[in-house]
Protein backbone atom coordinates (compact mmCIF):
# COMPACT_ATOMS: atom_id res chain seq x y z
CA UNK A 1 0.00 0.00 0.00
CA UNK A 2 3.13 2.23 -0.46
CA UNK A 3 2.85 5.10 -2.19
CA UNK A 4 -0.86 5.32 -2.72
CA UNK A 5 -1.26 8.81 -1.87
CA UNK A 6 -3.48 7.94 0.83
CA UNK A 7 -4.37 10.20 4.04
CA UNK A 8 -6.71 8.34 6.17
CA UNK A 9 -7.66 4.35 6.57
CA UNK A 10 -11.17 3.63 7.44
CA UNK A 11 -11.65 2.23 10.87
CA UNK A 12 -10.84 -1.35 11.34
CA UNK A 13 -9.95 -1.72 7.61
CA UNK A 14 -6.97 -4.20 7.95
CA UNK A 15 -8.76 -6.11 11.34
CA UNK A 16 -9.85 -9.01 8.73
CA UNK A 17 -6.27 -9.48 7.66
CA UNK A 18 -5.37 -11.89 10.32
CA UNK A 19 -2.63 -13.94 8.74
CA UNK A 20 -0.68 -10.27 7.98
CA UNK A 21 2.61 -10.41 8.78
CA UNK A 22 3.90 -7.01 6.97
CA UNK A 23 2.84 -4.02 5.86
CA UNK A 24 4.14 -1.03 4.23
CA UNK A 25 2.38 2.10 3.84
CA UNK A 26 5.45 4.22 3.70
CA UNK A 27 5.10 7.07 1.31
CA UNK A 28 1.59 7.94 1.46
CA UNK A 29 0.19 11.42 3.74
CA UNK A 30 -0.56 9.93 6.43
CA UNK A 31 -0.97 12.01 9.82
CA UNK A 32 -1.94 10.30 13.03
CA UNK A 33 -1.01 6.54 13.92
CA UNK A 34 -5.05 6.48 15.81
CA UNK A 35 -6.58 6.39 12.21
CA UNK A 36 -4.20 2.56 11.92
CA UNK A 37 -6.46 1.46 14.25
CA UNK A 38 -3.28 -0.77 15.97
CA UNK A 39 -3.54 1.53 19.19
CA UNK A 40 -4.50 -0.33 22.45
CA UNK A 41 -5.86 2.41 23.93
CA UNK A 42 -8.48 2.66 21.00
CA UNK A 43 -12.20 0.80 20.79
CA UNK A 44 -11.89 -0.56 17.58
CA UNK A 45 -8.23 -1.74 17.51
CA UNK A 46 -6.57 -4.39 15.39
CA UNK A 47 -4.74 -7.64 16.86
CA UNK A 48 -2.44 -8.43 13.96
CA UNK A 49 0.25 -10.55 13.71
CA UNK A 50 2.49 -7.95 12.00
CA UNK A 51 6.24 -8.17 12.49
CA UNK A 52 7.28 -5.27 10.41
CA UNK A 53 5.71 -2.12 10.03
CA UNK A 54 6.71 0.41 7.48
CA UNK A 55 5.56 4.05 7.78
CA UNK A 56 8.30 5.97 6.38
CA UNK A 57 7.37 8.67 4.47
CA UNK A 58 4.23 10.19 6.25
CA UNK A 59 3.45 13.22 7.74
CA UNK A 60 3.34 12.02 11.12
CA UNK A 61 3.90 14.30 13.92
CA UNK A 62 3.42 12.66 17.47
CA UNK A 63 3.33 9.15 18.72
CA UNK A 64 0.95 8.93 21.75
CA UNK A 65 1.01 6.70 24.37
CA UNK A 66 0.81 2.59 23.36
CA UNK A 67 0.31 3.82 19.62
CA UNK A 68 1.13 0.42 18.75
CA UNK A 69 -0.13 -1.79 21.55
CA UNK A 70 -2.13 -4.27 19.79
CA UNK A 71 0.97 -5.13 17.31
CA UNK A 72 2.62 -7.44 20.27
CA UNK A 73 4.70 -9.51 17.42
CA UNK A 74 5.92 -6.36 16.03
CA UNK A 75 10.27 -6.68 15.57
CA UNK A 76 10.54 -4.05 12.81
CA UNK A 77 8.88 -0.24 12.93
CA UNK A 78 10.11 1.97 10.56
CA UNK A 79 9.06 5.75 11.14
CA UNK A 80 11.94 7.60 9.02
CA UNK A 81 11.04 10.44 6.95
CA UNK A 82 8.03 11.70 8.97
CA UNK A 83 7.50 14.95 11.22
CA UNK A 84 7.36 13.48 14.19
CA UNK A 85 8.87 16.07 16.86
CA UNK A 86 7.07 14.39 19.85
CA UNK A 87 6.91 10.93 21.34
CA UNK A 88 4.82 10.13 24.69
CA UNK A 89 6.83 8.07 27.31
CA UNK A 90 5.17 5.04 26.56
CA UNK A 91 4.66 4.99 22.86
CA UNK A 92 6.24 1.66 22.52
CA UNK A 93 4.11 -0.20 25.08
CA UNK A 94 3.20 -3.41 24.16
CA UNK A 95 5.91 -3.84 21.89
CA UNK A 96 8.11 -6.62 23.54
CA UNK A 97 9.55 -8.16 20.66
CA UNK A 98 10.19 -4.85 19.35
CA UNK A 99 14.16 -5.58 17.30
CA UNK A 100 14.59 -2.46 15.14
CA UNK A 101 13.34 1.05 14.83
CA UNK A 102 13.70 3.52 12.85
CA UNK A 103 13.73 7.16 13.77
CA UNK A 104 15.72 8.94 11.01
CA UNK A 105 15.15 12.03 9.63
CA UNK A 106 12.49 13.58 11.90
CA UNK A 107 12.55 16.24 14.01
CA UNK A 108 13.10 15.17 17.62
CA UNK A 109 14.66 16.99 19.86
CA UNK A 110 14.71 14.59 22.66
CA UNK A 111 13.45 10.94 23.49
CA UNK A 112 11.38 10.45 26.63
CA UNK A 113 13.27 8.95 29.37
CA UNK A 114 10.47 6.28 29.71
CA UNK A 115 10.97 5.27 25.91
CA UNK A 116 12.34 2.27 26.28
CA UNK A 117 10.57 0.69 29.10
CA UNK A 118 7.41 -1.12 29.65
CA UNK A 119 4.09 -0.29 31.45
CA UNK A 120 5.40 -1.94 34.78
CA UNK A 121 9.17 -0.42 34.46
CA UNK A 122 10.56 -3.22 33.38
CA UNK A 123 13.92 -2.49 30.81
CA UNK A 124 13.06 -3.05 27.35
CA UNK A 125 16.60 -1.87 25.87
CA UNK A 126 17.74 -5.49 25.70
CA UNK A 127 15.27 -6.06 23.24
CA UNK A 128 16.27 -3.18 20.47
CA UNK A 129 18.59 -4.44 18.68
CA UNK A 130 18.74 -1.77 15.92
CA UNK A 131 18.33 1.84 16.69
CA UNK A 132 18.32 4.71 14.05
CA UNK A 133 18.43 7.76 14.33
CA UNK A 134 20.41 10.20 12.55
CA UNK A 135 19.53 13.39 10.94
CA UNK A 136 17.28 14.96 13.78
CA UNK A 137 18.32 17.43 16.68
CA UNK A 138 19.18 15.53 19.56
CA UNK A 139 20.23 17.93 22.34
CA UNK A 140 20.41 14.98 24.98
CA UNK A 141 21.80 11.86 24.81
CA UNK A 142 19.53 8.50 24.07
CA UNK A 143 18.47 7.31 27.34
Amino acid sequence: MSGNNLWTLPAGALCSLRALQSLNLSSNYLQSTSELGFGSQQLNSCRLPLTGLDLSGNRLSRLPEAAFGQLHKLERLDLSWNNLHLLHDLALQGLHRLQRLNLQNNKLVALPAKLFHTQDGEDQKRYVLDLWMRCNSLNEPIP
